[in-house]
């Protein structure tokens, strides 16, 4: 169930343009990356659980400059669509910025979508 989740969230993903769908983190991940991490499950009654999934998709830079910002105002709504409007997907809760750490010492700016999904 969580792989089957985590692989169809990957073909999500990889279905929006200017998005690389990934089952999982990459070596050397590439701005456009993006792929899901299974963050855990609530009991929503009966033998159901929400998932929590953690999407993280690489920026090709931080939101100080306009890069990111343009790269968000360009593919952030139709990735919500994607995740939402889909089998796979589910609801969206949050959207945050974050530093991936990438190396010893490295990190690459990133987006993280937080998403729930049964």
């Amino acid at each position: 169930m969580i792989t089957g989740r985590r692989a169809a969230l990957a073909a999500v993903l990889d279905a929006v343009d200017g998005v690389q769908g990934r089952t999982q983190r990459p070596g050397t991940p590439r701005v456009g990356d993006g792929w899901a991490t299974w963050r855990g499950g609530e009991r929503a009654g009966g033998d159901n659980f929400l998932q929590s999934w953690q999407v993280i998709i690489v920026l090709p830079g931080d939101l100080s400059g306009d890069a990111g910002l343009a790269w968000l105002d360009q593919h952030l709504g139709d990735v919500f669509e994607a995740l939402e409007h889909s089998e796979a997907g589910g609801y969206v809760e949050s959207v945050a910025p974050i530093s991936l750490a990438v190396g010893d010492n490295g990190t690459m700016p990133a987006v993280q979508i937080m998403i729930r999904t049964e």
